[in-house]
């Protein structure tokens, strides 16, 4: 939706990454702040926007003030959220199965994460690499200069 896109401050031409799920830290967070740091080097006016609540929000908030913190979403409000975003990031090694990935896949958005057992085998965007969020970063870059992302 463009209405939310410029209420992000993301214009139509800006890369938006989106995480939903708790804001906890064993939900690997910093490498969430990672990857899209890695992705504003190539594309600096990316936004990041976080859907969700959790004992780590106000951290990430004070200390990440260009980001954008939507809180808790739910239903049709949650949905325009994921379909308003260009790529999914999803950090966690502790999930046995992340719902949240099967909701960004049916809204379209590629999925940024590892490819553990735990992961469908149609999610491998990134591997075991020791530097995953680089493996994002080259993603955005590539399929956004192609035109394939948007």
């Amino acid at each position: 939706s463009s209405a939310l896109r410029s209420s992000w401050e993301a214009s139509e031409q800006a890369p938006v990454c989106l995480y939903v799920g708790r804001l906890a830290p064993e939900k690997n967070l910093a490498l969430v702040r990672k990857t899209f740091r890695a992705i504003q080097v190539h594309h600096p006016a990316a936004r990041m926007v976080w859907v969700g609540d959790g004992p780590s929000a106000r951290q990430l908030a004070s200390e990440d003030k260009d980001h954008h913190f939507a809180g808790m979403r739910l239903g049709e409000d949650l949905a325009a959220h994921y379909a308003s975003a260009d790529l999914f990031l999803f950090q966690s090694r502790t999930e046995t199965y992340g719902n949240v990935v099967a909701e960004a896949m049916a809204s379209g958005l590629p999925v940024q994460g590892f490819s553990y057992p735990q992961n469908p085998a149609y999610f491998q965007i990134s591997s075991f690499s020791p530097w995953p969020f680089m493996c994002s970063a080259l993603f955005c870059r590539n399929r956004w200069n192609s035109g394939s992302l948007r």
